[in-house]
């Protein structure tokens, strides 16, 4: 009974089910390419690094506009009134957003058809839209179970795009021997799957657009608007590099870069679901009003992660070359650029981990103008800064570099623009993270 108890209490975990929650997301995502490296030469693998590169982008565009407001806006509402009319004009945001993108890509081809068909784009061009218009229903109940942190429904309702997906491409691996556009439309199929499963739960919300407001709609987009400039600068800093070596490079230079790449995906494993958990907590602080337990927030989570974070940070610099070989094989483990960016990364995580929740705060206090400004400053930087190193060096080792100073620059700027209305002490960060895991680790003890 009492073993059965504190299964309970695991499972009822905020933090521990977000954790699992980004944790399943990131294992499959590295299973897939796990797969796909083992499934294509170098030049087709960096074709599908740049095509899910482009699709994250497109993803995060779509957070910024629709879901980042709804989680904003549903976890403040007071009354199942104002949750449903934040729900229903999510849903009409979303229907219009991607049709929108769409269009444009439909355009895109029709003017440029010669051209893309030739290109890196294509297989991009192509799916997008189809990709997109799959996901509606998944993502917005995803969106509305974050709000509520339902991690463990969170997961189920993943799955069912996830599991489909990673067993083909298995099949695919070993059995059918498909074209990489094959891998594309099964994604799309996959997401389809998924988004069906939250129609039929009747969870996702679209009976709700008969709730629509005109005031929750404009607060909505107006919201939406600065989280979308925000969120469009943050994923396209975070993957520029990629699609630039796709476009000014090589397919190859783009496989070499991208195994590092989502490597170090792994240490935004527990910083995305740190970061999940403290920004729904600093929400409700913002709502009442108690701005030093944002801060306070922010000191232990912060500190938490960099004090976990740098120990596993220091093993992997020194067993780079195995990490890779079992990821990606030794095609890639004894290409020298491929160690060298690797361990070039494992810094960037430490700028990033504090810079991710300096904009938690801003976006909770209803500042993303702040945080918008910030990541277009970075992108600015680090776009001029990676063109010119890759005309000059004509290879991608100085390009982990840029991103890495663009990274520390913009946390510095972060920092900044959280002391106009908070003061931040980066000195109570470590204090606070170790203080919070003594509390965590006598808390085990007691049970």
């Amino acid at each position: 009974m009492k073993q059965k108890n504190r299964i309970i209490q695991i499972l009822k975990n905020k933090n521990l089910l977000s954790l699992f929650w980004i944790f399943f997301y990131a294992v499959f995502d590295a299973g897939n390419f796990f797969i796909l490296i083992r499934s294509y030469p170098k030049t087709v693998f960096g074709e599908i690094v740049f095509f899910f590169t482009c699709i994250a982008v497109i993803d995060n565009i779509m957070n910024g506009y629709v879901y980042y407001p709804l989680i904003r806006f549903s976890g403040a509402a007071v009354s199942d009134e104002e949750k449903k009319a934040v729900t229903g004009s999510i849903w009409l945001l979303n229907i219009l957003g991607a049709v929108c993108i769409s269009l444009i890509c439909g355009i895109l081809l029709l003017i440029f058809f010669p051209l893309i068909r030739s290109s890196i784009f294509f297989n991009f061009i192509i799916f997008c839209p189809l990709i997109l218009l799959c996901s509606i229903p998944l993502n917005n109940l995803k969106s509305q179970l974050q709000s509520q942190n339902k991690f463990l429904e969170m997961i189920l309702f993943q799955s069912a795009c996830n599991i489909p997906y990673f067993i083909f491409l298995i099949l695919n691996c070993f059995f059918l021997k498909l074209p990489v556009n094959s891998v594309f439309a099964a994604y799309a199929v996959s997401l389809g799957l998924a988004s069906l499963a939250a129609l039929f739960s009747g969870r996702s919300g679209i009976s709700l657009m008969k709730n629509i407001k005109k005031k929750t709609m404009t607060a909505l987009h107006n919201f939406g608007i600065y989280s979308l400039g925000s969120n469009i600068s943050s994923i396209l800093l975070r993957n520029l590099p990629v699609i630039l070596i796709g476009v000014i490079l090589s397919k190859l230079d783009e496989a070499l870069f991208g195994i590092p790449f989502k490597l170090i995906a792994i240490f935004s494993i527990p910083l995305e679901a740190a970061a999940m958990v403290a920004y729904n907590k600093m929400l409700i602080a913002t709502a009442e009003k108690d701005y030093g337990r944002i801060l306070d927030i922010y000191y232990r989570y912060t500190g938490v992660l960099l004090i976990l974070f740098i120990p596993g940070l220091i093993l992997s610099c020194v067993f780079a070359k195995p990490i890779i070989y079992i990821f990606a094989g030794s095609g890639y483990s004894e290409v020298a650029k491929c160690i060298i960016i690797f361990r070039l990364f494992l810094l960037y995580i430490i700028f990033l981990t504090i810079d991710r929740l300096g904009g938690a705060i801003l976006n909770s206090i209803n500042r993303p103008r702040y945080d918008f400004i910030k990541v277009t400053i970075m992108l600015l930087t680090n776009t001029t800064g990676i063109i010119s190193v890759m005309y000059i060096f004509k290879t991608i080792e100085p390009v982990a570099v840029i991103y890495i100073l663009t990274i520390a620059a913009g946390m510095c700027i972060g920092i900044l623009f959280v002391n106009k209305y908070l003061k931040l002490n980066l000195g109570l960060i470590f204090p606070a993270g170790w203080a919070e895991i003594k509390r965590l680790i006598q808390k085990i003890k007691t049970r």
